[in-house]
C-alpha cells in the first residue's frame, strides 16, 4: 500500500508539471486522469511525432483512434520529461 501511494503520488506530480510545461509552450494539453497526457495539435502529428523519433523520444500516434491531430505521451521520470520538452521544436 505504501508503494502504491508514493507511486500515485509521483504520476499526479509530475503529470501535473508535463502538462504545466507544455502548456506553457502553447500545446493544447487534455484533462488525464491516467499516467499519460494526450496532447491535441490541432493539424496532423505525424510530423511531430517523426521528428521526436529522430531525437530518440518515444510517443504514441494516435491516428488508428481517429485521432491523426494528438500523440499520447507517457509520463516518465523528470529527467525522461525534460528530455521531451528539449527535442519539441
Amino acid at each position: 500500500p505504501a508503494h502504491l501511494a508514493a507511486a500515485r503520488a509521483w504520476t499526479l506530480a509530475e503529470r501535473a508539471w508535463l502538462a504545466g510545461a507544455l502548456a506553457a509552450r502553447g500545446y493544447d494539453v487534455l484533462p488525464s486522469q491516467t499516467n499519460f497526457l494526450l496532447v491535441d495539435l490541432g493539424r496532423d502529428a505525424a510530423p511531430l511525432e517523426q521528428h521526436l523519433f529522430e531525437r530518440g523520444v518515444i510517443v504514441r500516434p494516435m491516428g488508428g483512434y481517429g485521432l491523426g491531430h494528438a500523440l499520447r505521451i507517457s509520463i516518465g521520470r523528470r529527467d525522461e520529461n525534460e528530455r521531451l520538452l528539449a527535442a519539441l521544436p
